[in-house]
Order: structure tokens, then C-alpha cells, then sequence
């Protein structure tokens, strides 16, 4: 398998907002925010591809984000990484990255994740994600063997030019699978991963935090859900310019509800676990992002008349507005929502349907989502 890139520093901009949305994940990210719309004149010119890896075996999925200052950085996972100059390549697979300016174009390629012992020649790198808020680039992952469960939690965060630092963020515990992990990081400096593995054996959805330069991440994982009888999953992170983390994800099995909690990093204290959008359908797949002080936007995929539309809604720590209209326009099912944080309190919501690209903007003037436009 074969990684490639192109040295267009606007393409690369773009490329980072859409990695920043969370994509993933499930995930969804604190740290990025949309610029003010500008759309361009005409197409994006692209650069020549550059071959960041080849030929290397066990290739996940890149992430990418990039800084305030223009640094980008692509990440992956392979087998083959050298250590040191002069020992033999690992067998098993670790991640790598690689770094880009305007000026130097891409540096060599660095082992980031760090050889541990426990580590298997067929663990697989599992969710990465990056982040790039003013306080720098961040990834986080989930190390998984491929033959029983012995999951681990990693991180690293870029500290200079071609120096990263790197922490095990839940160590792993013989038998304890985890997935679905979530990354959030704001410019301030505080980060939240989160994830779901088996308590007592159900489903629950778990919370580290850290403040980069004050405190380390905090151990043992905090617990998010209230009803631990309940499996839980897909979980989504946000963290506002304060430091309140506000965690959505699904709870229950083949009819899920969308529920939402915030974490004060900085008092250590959890807010009530609250309904999304109560006495609704199947709900599944939250995003959510930070939009102002204790003002967040969530968007999900609910059940209505026999196909998933996109519903969106706001909140903070104590209540969120229930029963909003869909946002899409059409009478199929929509899937792979990207949600990004906007100016003025806005957000931007992009997905597919039919087939279709769609995006819609919220305003917080008017508390209204515009007439979905098809982009691609």
C-alpha cells in the first residue's frame, strides 16, 4: 500500500478542517474552527503527489491536521519502522509520521508511537486521529491485538520540529477489549479521550482528560454513564475555550437514545446525564462541536418514517433544545455526518445522501440550519 500527499498548503488546510471534524468518529473534534466563508473563485490547485510511505506492509487509514503556523503533519501506521539508526526494523506495526512546511517540504519519516512491552507482531492501530489546536498537533489511537483483547490507549503531541512526545493514556488489561475511541483537544490545552469497553460485562463509555503543561491524564478512566446496566456506544467529544468537555453518545442496544454529559476539567466535576432529544425514535452516530462558552451543537442520524435522517440541536451543560426538524431536504437515508465549529457561534454540518455531498449552515443569530446545498 501506497500513502501520498500533495504540497498544496490550501488543499492541505482544507484536508485538516474536514480530519478536525472528527471524522471519525466518530469522532468528533473541540479543537478546530472554521474560518469565515470565503468560498474560492475557482478550483483548488493541488501539487504534485508526494509518496509519504510505499511497500509498507499493515497500512491504516492516515490522519492529517495542521497547524497554526503552517506545520502539517500526516500519520499512519506500518510494519517495518526502524528505531534507531542501525537497529533492525520492528515487526510489529507502529505509528509514523511525517512533517510538511512550505519552505522544506516533507521531512523524513519518524517513529512517533513508542516500543512498549506487552506489544504484539499483530496488534493493529485502531481510530487514529489528529488534532492541531494553538497548543499543537495531537494524535491519539487504540492499540488492539488481532488474537484475544488486551486493549491499549495512546497519544502523542508534536512538541517541535520532528519531536513528539508519547504517553500511554489507559495501559492494557488482559481480556478488556475497548473501542470506538473519540479525541477532542481546545487551545488552551486541555485534550479528552474517550471510549467504550465492558464493565461488569456491559458496554460503558469511558473518559480520560488532561491540561498539557498542568496535569498528566487522569487515571483511573472516569465513568460518563449514570445507568451502567445500559450498554453505551459511539461515543463524541467537544471541549469549549473553558475547559468544559461535553461527551454525546448512544445509549441502548437495537433502539438507541442519543444522551449528553459535561466534565469540568478544571473542578474535576461531571454535569447531569441528559437526553439529547427525548421520547424520539432510533437515534445513532452523535457529533458535536464547541460553539461558545457552554454552548455546544449536536448532530445525529434519527429514525423517521422508515429511513435515518439528520437532526440537529443545541445545548449547554444543563439542557438542550428537543424535537428539532431535520436538516436534510430528501426522503433517503443520510450517513457519514461531518460537524465543524463556525464563527459567530455557527456551525456547518456536511453529509451524504443519495449518493450526494450536502452541507447546511446553523446560525446562532437566528437558531436556524439554511436550505441544504449539494457540493459534490
Amino acid at each position: 500500500m501506497t500513502i501520498l500527499a500533495t504540497t498544496s498548503r490550501r488543499a492541505l488546510f482544507l484536508a485538516a478542517a474536514i480530519a478536525l471534524s472528527g471524522c471519525g468518529s466518530g469522532g468528533s473534534g473541540g479543537g478546530g474552527v472554521l474560518p469565515p466563508p470565503a468560498p474560492p473563485p475557482s478550483g483548488v490547485n493541488w501539487g504534485a503527489p508526494v509518496t509519504l510511505a510505499s511497500s509498507a506492509g499493515s497500512v491504516t487509514a492516515p490522519a492529517a491536521a495542521i497547524d497554526a503556523g503552517g506545520v502539517a503533519a500526516v500519520l499512519w501506521s506500518q510494519t517495518g519502522l526502524t528505531p534507531v539508526a542501525g537497529q533492525p526494523p520492528l515487526a510489529a506495526t507502529y505509528v509514523a509520521a511525517r512533517e510538511n512546511t512550505a519552505a522544506s517540504g516533507w521531512a523524513a519519516t519518524q517513529l512517533i508511537e513508542s516500543a512498549s512491552v506487552g506489544d504484539g507482531a499483530t496488534d493493529q492501530i485502531i481510530d487514529l486521529q489528529a488534532r492541531a489546536p494553538a497548543v499543537g498537533i495531537s494524535a491519539a489511537w487504540l492499540r488492539a491485538p488481532v488474537v484475544g483483547s488486551n486493549d491499549r490507549v495512546r497519544a502523542v503531541r508534536r512538541e517541535s520540529a520532528n519531536g513528539w512526545s508519547f504517553g500511554n493514556v489507559a495501559a492494557g488489561v488482559a481480556g478488556l477489549a475497548r473501542s470506538e475511541l473519540a479525541f477532542a483537544s481546545n487551545d488552551a490545552g486541555v485534550q479528552a479521550i474517550a471510549w467504550v469497553e465492558p464493565v461488569a460485562g456491559v458496554p460503558q463509555v469511558q473518559l480520560r482528560t488532561r491540561r498539557i503543561g498542568v496535569a498528566d491524564w487522569t487515571a483511573p478512566a472516569l465513568p460518563v454513564q449514570t445507568d451502567p446496566a445500559i450498554a453505551g456506544s459511539q461515543p463524541a467529544l467537544a471541549i469549549d475555550a473553558n475547559g468544559l468537555v461535553m461527551i454525546a453518545w448512544r445509549r441502548g442496544g437495537t433502539t438507541g437514545e442519543l444522551r449528553a454529559r459535561s466534565f469540568d476539567v478544571l473542578t474535576g466535576v461531571y454535569g447531569s446525564d441528559l437526553p439529547v432529544s427525548p421520547n424520539q425514535p432510533d437515534q445513532r452516530n452523535p457529533r458535536v462541536v464547541a460553539v461558545a462558552a457552554n454552548q455546544f451543537v449536536v448532530a445525529w442520524e434519527q429514525l423517521s418514517g422508515g429511513i435515518y435522517d439528520l437532526r440537529a440541536t443545541r445545548g449547554s451543560n444543563t439542557s438542550w433544545l428537543a424535537n428539532p426538524p431535520a436538516v436534510n431536504a430528501r426522503a433517503e437515508s443520510v450517513s457519514g455526518a461531518r460537524l465543524l465549529a463556525g464563527p459567530n457561534a455557527g456551525a456547518l454540518v456536511l453529509w451524504q445522501q443519495a449518493d450526494t455531498l450536502f452541507a447546511a449552515r446553523f446560525s446562532a443569530a437566528n437558531g436556524q440550519w439554511t436550505r441544504p446545498v449539494q457540493v459534490g
